[in-house]
């Protein structure tokens, strides 16, 4: 949630962009993208049912026109081809990488990154960043992520985001316990 917090907080970061949301889950990211002014969203998860209901949840918030849902696996290079042969430019015309709790065992580290360095090392000129929301679950530490990104070739910071914005979405999501909340960062990745 608290990447979806901030991107309520900065808008810029979206409007009049082109979104990639990997692990998108029930594409919240993307569909909140769409309605803060990006021009276009794509929506990727790697798992098919979970792209299918996407692309219902992309349907029932009316964010059709911006908004599409499609299987990506991480660093997987035909899974790439597949996706880049429907949009040719799938993984180049991105100006900004979106993905919020998405790591929940150290195997899709080096998975994760091999595509997100794929996306923003791209040979343009185009500056990209990737927000990465995580929160530290089974073995995957802050630690391990910034080991991750650096070995990556990647620049990080991480975005401190207001005490009353961490208080607040803990008391809204009862479902997401408030320790978790506590122990999420936010991430701002550039190469």
């Amino acid at each position: 949630m608290s990447l979806l917090q901030y991107l309520w907080r900065h808008p810029e970061l979206v409007k009049g962009k082109r979104v990639l949301e990997l692990g998108a889950g029930t594409g919240i990211c993307s569909i909140v993208s769409s309605k803060l002014g990006a021009v276009k969203c794509l929506a990727t998860d790697g798992d098919n049912e979970v792209v299918e209901l996407l692309a219902k949840n992309v349907q029932v918030n009316e964010a059709e026109g911006v908004v599409t849902a499609r299987s990506l696996f991480w660093g997987d290079e035909p899974s790439a081809q597949t996706l880049l042969e429907e949009f040719p430019r799938a993984l180049t015309d991105v100006d900004i990488v979106l993905a919020g709790d998405v790591l929940y065992k150290s195997e899709l580290l080096p998975l994760l990154f091999a595509t997100v360095t794929r996306v923003l090392t791209a040979s343009d000129d185009v500056n990209r960043a990737f927000l990465l929301c995580h929160i530290p679950r089974a073995d995957v530490t802050h630690d391990l992520v910034q080991k991750q990104i650096l070995d990556s070739g990647l620049k990080f910071e991480e975005v401190k985001l207001p005490a009353e914005d961490v208080a607040n979405a803990a008391a809204e999501l009862e479902e997401c316990p408030q320790e978790d909340v506590e122990r999420a960062k936010l991430y701002y990745i550039t190469k």
